[in-house]
C-alpha cells in the first residue's frame, strides 16, 4: 500500500479479495472431462470434428487455467465487481450464451485490450479500464466480447486452423503448440469473426440503455492504445534544482505529433486482423441509424466509473516498472503526481526507473548482448517521447548521475525503508563503476549562471601527449571513458553541490567505492591462475558433497513439471503434466519431513477458496521471481515492490524461497529404427541394432534455485540433466538430495 502524507488521499493498488472462485482451484483435468462428457452427447457432429473440438477442450482448459492461476488475475475487487455489473445490465437473450453464464474478470495489465474464452469468461485489462472515458464504452466492448463467446469463434478458429494443418502438412510440434497457447489472443481471430463481433455487439448493445453514440470514441481510444491516457507535457525540472540543469543536448524543443486516425493501407494489407478505424467506417451508419433518446452514458453511478478508473490509472506506472518499460513508468508516474503531488510510492516508481536504466545500461555498455534499448524513441509519439530521448540519449555515467541525484534526494522524506536503502547502497557501487572519486564535482558553482565545458582538443597521432593531458585535465573518470566525457557539457559536474555537504552522503559514497573496489580486486582474483584454482578446487568438493547451506526453514512456491512427446504432434501431454505435478508436488511435502527441513508449499494448485493471502503473496514472489531471472547475470538488484516481499518472508519465518521443476521429454528414436532397418538387410547387425530401437528415448530435466529473497543471493543447487525417464525412483533421490543440501551444515 502506498505511503502518503496524512494531507494527502492515497492511491489504491488493487488485490484480489474474498474467497477464491471455485474455477481458479479446480484441477484443469476435471474440468475437461467434464466438458467431455458434454461433448459426448452431440449426436450429429462429425467424428473428426468432435476430435478437434475434444483437442480444443483440453488446450482451452488448461490455457485458461494458466491465466487464472498465474497471479495477474483480479478477483472481487471493485475493479471486477464493477465490469460485473456492466456485464449483467446488457440484455442477453440467447439461451445457450445464458448457459455459458458469461462473468468478468480483470486482468492486472496495462494493455488496453478485453478478450473473452468459450467457456463463457471475458477479461478485461486494468490498461482498458484506465483509457476508457465512460461507462456505455465499456459496455460496448463487453458486447463485442459476448459475440466471441456466442458464436463460438475460439472454438472455431481453432478447428479451422487444424484443417488448414491437415492439408498443408504437419507443423512442427513446438510451433504448433506456441500457436496453440495463443489461443485467447485476438489477434487470432480473423477480420470475418471481428465484424461479426462488432455488428452483432452493437446489436446487444442497441437493445441496452446505453447511448449508442459511445461507439464513436470506443474506437478512438482503441486506436490512440499506445499512448498515454492523458497527454500532459513532461518537464525535465522535476529532476533538477538551481544547481543540476540537465544539458540542452538530451532535451525536446518539439516531440512527434501524433497520427491521424486514418486506415493505413499497408498495415491492413499486412494484417488480417481489421483496424479500429477500418472496423468504425462499417459501423458508422448502423450507429448513427440507433435511436438515442433516453439513452444514457452511464446507468450505474457516475462516480463509481470515475473511482474505478482513477485506481486503474494508479496502477499503470507500477505496471510499467514492473514490465521494465521505465520510460512509460517515469512519464505516468509523473502524471499521477499531478493528482497525488505528496505520493511517495509514484516518486519511488520513478527512482526505480531511473536506477534500472542506469545499472541495465552500465551493465550492457561495450557489450554485444545488448543495452537499454529505446533506439526506437523516434517511433514514440507525443509527450512521453521525452523521457525515451531523454533515457536513450544520456550516456551512461551521465544517467548513473541523474539516478543517484533523484534517488538521494528522496531520501530524506522515506524514513525506515529497507528497500530504498537497498537500492541506494546499489546505486553508489554503479556510481563508483563512473568515478574514482568526487573530485571533480563542483560544491560551489551554479550552472545557470557559469556554462562550462571541457574543451575538446585536437587529436594526433604522432603527440600522445594530447592523451596524457587530457588525463590529468579529468582525474576523476576511469582511462575508458575520458575521450568520451571530453566532449560533453559537464553540466552534471554540479548534480552534488548540496550534497557534498553532507557526512551521510560522503560517507554512503566512500561505502559503495570500498564495496565496488572489492568486487572488482575479486573478480581479478577469480581471472588469475590462483583464483581459477581455488574455484575449480570449488566446486570440486560441491560437486562430491553438495552444497551445505545451514538454511533452518524453506517456501517452495509453484513446483513445476512439463512433460512433452515429441513423437506426437500435440507434443505437450497437458493431463500427465498435470498428474506429475500433483506428484511431484505430494512428495516434496512428504521428502521435506524426513528431511526435517519444515517446508511450506505455495502451489495454486493446492489453495482452497479462502487461501486468498497465500495466492496473492504467489502473485508477489512470482513477479519478483520473474525480474530476478531476467538479470541473473548482473550483480544483486532489490525487487520493485522488494518491501512487500520482505514482509512476505517475515510471514512464512524464512528468507529462503525455492524454485524447482522437471522437464520430461520423450523422443522419437528414428535413427535407431534406420540402424534397425539397415540390418536386415545385414543380418548379423541384428542383434545389436534391435534392441535401441524397441528401447524408447527419454530426457529429464531437474532443476532447484534457492533464492534469499531479501538480499537477492541465489544458489543453483541443482541443474542436471539425465537420458532416464522421469520415474519415481530418481525423482525422489533428487528431491532428497536438494533438501539434504539446503539443511545440512559444513
Amino acid at each position: 500500500m502506498p505511503t502518503v502524507s496524512n494531507s494527502q488521499e492515497a492511491g489504491k493498488i488493487l488485490k484480489a479479495e474474498g474467497k477464491i472462485p471455485k474455477e481458479f482451484t479446480t484441477s484443469s483435468s476435471t474440468k475437461y472431462k467434464k466438458e467431455v462428457a458434454s461433448l459426448k452427447k452431440k449426436k450429429k457432429t462429425s467424428r473428426r470434428k468432435k476430435k478437434d473440438q475434444k483437442r480444443f477442450l483440453l488446450e482451452s482448459r488448461f490455457a485458461i487455467d494458466d491465466i487464472l492461476q498465474s497471479g495477474l488475475v483480479l478477483f472481487n475487487d471493485p475493479a471486477s465487481i464493477y465490469v460485473n455489473e456492466v456485464l449483467n445490465n446488457l440484455p442477453i437473450e440467447d439461451r445457450k450464451l445464458k448457459k455459458k453464464k458469461p462473468r468478468a474478470y480483470v486482468l492486472n495489465s496495462a494493455a488496453v485490450n478485453a478478450f473473452a474464452t468459450d467457456q463463457g469468461i471475458v477479461f478485461v485489462t486494468l490498461g482498458l479500464l484506465a483509457n476508457l472515458e465512460n461507462e456505455a464504452q465499456l459496455a460496448f466492448i463487453l458486447s463485442h466480447e459476448l459475440i466471441h463467446i456466442k458464436n463460438k469463434h475460439a472454438v472455431n478458429t481453432f478447428t479451422r486452423s487444424r484443417d488448414i494443418d491437415r492439408k498443408g502438412g504437419k507443423k512442427d510440434n513446438m510451433d504448433q503448440m506456441a500457436v496453440n497457447r495463443k489461443l485467447f489472443q485476438k489477434s487470432l481471430y480473423s477480420r470475418k469473426l471481428e465484424e461479426e463481433a462488432d455488428e452483432e455487439g452493437l446489436e446487444i448493445f442497441a437493445r441496452s440503455n446505453y447511448d449508442p453514440q459511445a461507439v464513436i470514441n470506443t474506437f478512438r481510444i482503441l486506436h490512440y492504445s499506445y499512448l498515454p491516457y492523458e497527454e500532459i507535457p513532461f518537464d525535465l525540472s522535476i529532476f533538477e534544482d538551481e544547481h543540476y540543469v540537465i544539458s540542452d543536448d538530451y532535451t525536446m524543443e518539439k516531440v512527434a505529433d501524433l497520427s491521424p486516425m486514418q486506415v493505413d493501407e499497408d498495415e491492413e494489407k499486412r494484417s488480417s486482423h481489421p483496424s479500429s478505424v477500418k472496423r468504425l467506417e462499417k459501423l458508422r451508419s448502423s450507429v448513427g441509424t440507433t435511436p438515442s433518446a433516453n439513452k444514457k452514458s452511464f446507468i450505474l453511478p457516475e462516480s463509481r466509473f470515475k473511482s474505478i478508473q482513477k485506481t486503474a490509472r494508479y496502477q499503470l506506472p507500477f505496471l510499467a516498472l514492473e514490465a521494465e518499460n521505465f520510460p512509460e513508468a517515469i512519464y505516468l508516474s509523473n502524471l499521477q503526481l499531478k493528482t497525488y503531488p505528496d505520493d511517495l510510492e509514484l516518486k519511488k516508481v520513478i527512482g526505480k526507473a531511473l536506477y534500472m536504466s542506469a545499472k541495465i545500461k552500465n551493465f550492457y555498455s561495450g557489450n554485444n548482448r545488448g543495452t537499454l534499448d529505446l533506439d526506437y524513441w523516434e517511433e514514440v509519439e507525443g509527450e512521453s517521447q521525452r523521457t525515451y530521448h531523454l533515457l536513450n540519449k544520456l550516456p551512461e555515467d551521465e544517467l548513473a548521475v541523474l539516478a543517484l541525484k533523484y534517488n538521494w534526494s528522496l531520501r530524506s522524506q522515506i524514513k525506515d525503508d529497507a528497500e530504498y536503502e537497498l537500492l541506494l547502497k546499489d546505486l553508489f557501487v554503479e556510481f563508483s563503476d563512473h568515478f574514482v572519486n568526487l573530485g571533480f564535482f563542483s560544491t560551489t558553482a551554479d550552472p545557470k549562471k557559469t556554462v562550462v565545458k571541457v574543451e575538446e582538443e585536437e587529436e594526433k597521432k604522432e603527440e600522445p601527449e594530447t592523451k596524457e593531458g587530457v588525463t590529468k585535465t579529468i582525474p576523476y573518470l576511469k582511462k575508458d571513458k575520458i575521450k568520451k566525457a571530453n566532449s560533453r557539457t559537464q553540466y552534471w559536474k554540479y548534480a552534488f553541490v548540496e550534497e557534498m555537504k553532507e557526512s551521510d552522503f560522503m560517507a554512503a559514497y566512500e561505502e559503495g567505492k570500498k564495496e565496488f573496489d572489492r568486487r572488482e580486486e575479486r573478480d581479478e582474483y577469480y581471472d588469475s591462475r590462483e583464483g581459477t584454482k581455488a574455484l575449480r578446487k570449488n566446486f570440486k568438493l560441491i560437486e562430491k558433497k553438495g552444497k551445505a547451506l545451514g538454511v533452518e526453514k524453506l517456501v517452495v512456491v509453484n513446483p513445476f513439471y512439463l512433460s512433452i512427446d515429441a513423437r506426437k504432434k500435440d507434443a505437450i501431454q497437458l493431463l500427465r503434466t498435470e498428474e506429475k505435478e500433483t506428484y511431484f508436488t505430494d512428495a516434496l511435502d512428504r521428502i521435506s519431513k524426513k528431511a526435517d527441513l519444515p517446508t511450506t508449499l505455495l502451489s495454486v494448485s493446492n489453495l482452497s477458496s479462502g487461501d486468498l493471502d497465500k495466492f496473492n503473496d504467489i502473485a508477489q514472489i512470482n513477479n519478483y521471481l520473474g525480474q530476478q531471472i531476467d538479470h541473473y547475470d548482473m550483480s544483486l538488484t532489490p525487487g520493485y515492490r522488494q518491501n512487500e516481499i520482505n514482509a512476505i518472508a517475515e510471514k512464512y519465518g524464512t528468507d529462503y524461497f525455492l524454485w524447482t521443476g522437471v522437464i520430461s521429454l520423450r523422443e522419437s528414436n528414428k535413427k535407431a529404427w534406420l540402424a534397425a532397418g539397415v540390418s536386415a538387410i545385414i543380418p548379423y547387425l541384428l542383434p545389436f541394432t534391435l534392441p535401441n530401437a524397441l528401447t524408447p528415448k527419454y530426457d529429464m530435466l531437474y532443476y532447484a534455485i534457492l533464492f534469499d529473497v531479501k538480499t537477492g543471493r541465489r544458489s543453483i543447487i541443482k541443474m542436471d540433466y539425465f537420458d532416464k525417464k522421469d520415474s519415481k525412483m530418481i525423482l525422489n533421490a533428487h528431491i532428497y538430495d536438494v533438501f539434504h543440501q539446503i539443511k545440512a551444515k559444513r
